[in-house]
């Protein structure tokens, strides 16, 4: 047998440069574009942050925007509610007066029988006047012998009383009105007042 059959070609022992090299190029590649994923993956989850931040801010400014638009609602129905019942006021202030001046003659001394007819006809004239007035929110204040309110009572006299404890209206000179519940006038009074001991 030849000893050529016996060597084998150097191809055969040793691996193709070629193939070596391409493998090399093969990994670096692969390792390349792995890093290039994990590099992409980074980016998209901070842009998902991003997204998700704004995303964030704008229902925050929309909710803001939402409550605004709310309380403008809510102040134009208040204001448009408060014209409505207090508007025609500074014309209701101008009648009381008016109101006054009838009760004047319904509580005034009577007279002849024509004079007492035409007080008839005022005090119903009055109630005529003030049943529509009323319609409108007007209602007169009950201070006859209430306890002394400066919240609704004007005193425009104190009287000092033995038997009294506390303050209470004594005498009403004008009545005083509520429109739709807000004061417009108070009810100008006497007030008794509980007498100081240390003045006895």
């Amino acid at each position: 047998m030849s000893s050529s059959s016996n060597h084998k070609s150097p191809s055969q022992d040793n691996s193709d440069p070629s193939t070596v090299a391409g493998s090399a190029r093969d990994a670096g590649e692969e390792s390349q574009a792995s890093q290039e994923a994990d590099l992409g993956a980074d980016d998209y989850q901070k842009e998902l942050e991003e997204l998700r931040s704004e995303a964030i801010e704008h229902k925050d400014r929309y909710l803001r925007q939402l409550a605004e638009l709310d309380n403008m609602r809510k102040r134009h129905d208040k204001e448009r509610s408060d014209l409505r019942k207090f508007g025609a006021e500074s014309l209701v202030k101008d009648i009381l007066p008016v109101l006054d001046g009838f009760e004047k003659v319904e509580v005034g001394p009577q007279g002849s029988n024509e004079d007492d007819a035409l007080r008839t006809g005022l005090i119903l004239l009055k109630k005529n006047l003030f049943d529509v007035l009323a319609k409108h929110g007007l209602k007169a204040i009950d201070a006859e012998n209430a306890d002394f309110d400066p919240n609704f009572h004007q005193a425009i006299q104190r009287v000092e009383k033995d038997d009294l404890d506390h303050e209470i209206v004594l005498q009403v000179f004008a009545k005083g009105y509520l429109l739709n519940d807000r004061l417009i006038r108070p009810a100008m009074v006497s007030v008794g007042v509980p007498k100081d001991s240390s003045d006895s």
